[in-house]
């Protein structure tokens, strides 16, 4: 009230000391200044927090990473172990496998190879003394196996001619021993001299006919699809006889056969000559046919291996 007995024109309310205080104390610079304070103390720690912020995440990468090749290593370790197991499997059953694949061929298979010029008798004598292996083994009543004979004539060239004699011999004899027993035989299909494979085939069994009489009436197929070379004269059809005791076809034993009844073997691909075999010759005192590893069979040794498709 005192304020309001002043009548001088120059009288401000900061001259009255009430009201300069409650003025004073409201001045928005010291606020302002405080308020700027705080602010850049704020940035301060939110710049704090964001960095502690990254190297926490940075570490959880880093642990996360680490758990990775953690992960990876016990991985490879667990999957080297079980390839390592898998290989130690195949092994142990590659090796029961063949131990017993070699008893079973010791008491059911006999091999032998002759280099005599004349072996028919030497086969023979061992074919019987085979069969009666056979027979005891495995407690067979005698006449009671049943023998099939292969003879691959597709290329007789690589047969020598003493050779082919033991062979008409051993068949005659053999279809002669059992009317069960067959011979199969694959007619000539390559000649070095061009026309006359219709000559060696004729000869052939001329041959074994006069050798003992064995009947030759009956023929097969061995069928072949997929000819990958157009350049390949190998026959996509190769021919075969079914050589049986004079007179007989095989008896009951062979009355089903579907080989002896549709006279054809189901289609098999041909194979060509990168994916076949050289056969070896194994005599000391022959040379190698070829010195190269990458040789593939070719003329008469590619023409006589239609062997797969008929076994």
């Amino acid at each position: 009230m005192s304020a309001l007995h002043v009548k001088e024109d120059s009288y401000m309310a900061r001259d009255n000391p009430l009201l300069s205080t409650i003025i004073n104390g409201g001045d928005q610079t010291g606020l302002g200044s405080s308020i700027s304070t705080a602010q850049t103390n704020l940035m301060v720690d939110s710049s704090g927090i964001e960095h502690d912020v990254f190297n926490l995440v940075k570490k959880e990468m880093d642990y996360d990473q680490k758990c990775v090749r953690v992960w990876w290593a016990k991985m490879q370790n667990h999957e080297a172990a079980v390839a390592h197991q898998k290989d130690a499997w195949r092994h142990e059953v590659f090796k029961h496998s063949k131990n017993a694949a070699g008893v079973y061929m010791k008491t059911v298979s006999s091999m032998h190879v002759y280099a005599e010029q004349n072996p028919s008798m030497h086969v023979i004598a061992a074919y019987k003394e085979f069969k009666r292996h056979i027979e005891t083994k495995l407690q067979m009543d005698p006449g009671s196996v049943v023998t099939v004979a292969l003879a691959n004539w597709a290329a007789p060239c690589l047969v020598p001619v003493p050779q082919q004699l033991a062979q008409f011999h051993f068949l005659n004899f053999l279809v002669a021993d059992s009317e069960s027993n067959v011979g199969l035989s694959i007619s000539p299909t390559f000649a070095y001299k061009k026309g006359t494979v219709w000559m060696l085939d004729h000869a052939l069994m001329k041959s074994i006919s006069e050798s003992g009489g064995a009947s030759l009436d009956r023929m097969y197929h061995v069928l072949f699809t997929d000819k990958g070379d157009q350049r390949d004269q190998r026959p996509m059809v190769y021919s075969g006889r079914v050589i049986t005791m004079a007179g007989k076809d095989g008896g009951e034993v062979w009355k089903k056969s579907r080989l002896l009844m549709e006279g054809r073997t189901e289609p098999a691909r041909q194979l060509p000559a990168k994916d076949m075999d050289m056969v070896e010759n194994t005599v000391a005192s022959t040379l190698p046919q070829t010195t190269d590893d990458g040789a593939y069979p070719s003329g008469a040794h590619k023409f006589a291996q239609p062997w797969a498709q008929l076994l």
